[in-house]
């Protein structure tokens, strides 16, 4: 669930399925977002996975989708506070996402997810077949991802640490 922006590295995430669709053939990659998707159909092609990445364009029944996904993959190249990520750590999926910007304070690898190297195609497949193949430790990511989310990432909780800042740094000018 990403635009498809150059910053969200969409080709390393094709790539990455097409090195897990080798050991799964069944599996399908579902690309939701707005943007220029021909590239993206292009490489799917080139890769021989065409047929299993399927475009869903924009839509408004996010929810539905993560429901509907075994896990959430983002193989974004620079991330600050993903909103997405933890809308689906919430919706109980576990996250392979990229080792960039906040996604590490996010992810805890092997509890909520994995996070991997940025451009590392590779990587990112071998996780996603680890993945796949296990629905127990899915299912204990999922729920562990969604009590990260609630007990660290919720808008009161940035709101306090917000105001705190502030606190702190008006209290440091006070004292000068």
């Amino acid at each position: 669930v990403a635009r498809f922006h150059p910053v969200k590295d969409h080709p390393t995430l094709v790539r990455a399925f097409s090195v897990a669709s080798r050991e799964l053939p069944d599996a399908r990659l579902l690309l939701v977002g707005g943007g220029d998707e021909a590239p993206l159909r292009a490489l799917a092609s080139e890769l021989g996975v065409g047929d299993r990445v399927v475009f869903a364009g924009v839509r408004r029944d996010i929810p539905a989708i993560y429901a509907a996904s075994d896990l959430f993959a983002m193989a974004s190249l620079s991330e600050g506070t993903s909103v997405t990520l933890l809308e689906a750590m919430l919706s109980e999926r576990p996250a392979l996402v990229t080792e960039v910007g906040g996604n590490p304070e996010i992810v805890a690898p092997g509890v909520t997810g994995e996070l991997v190297p940025r451009g590392d195609h590779a990587a990112m497949g071998a996780a996603m077949v680890a993945l796949l193949r296990d629905p127990e430790r899915r299912a204990r990511m999922g729920a562990a991802g969604r009590r990260r989310v609630l007990e660290r990432f919720t808008q009161a909780q940035n709101a306090a640490a917000t105001v705190d800042v502030y606190r702190r740094m008006l209290t440091r000018s006070e004292e000068k």
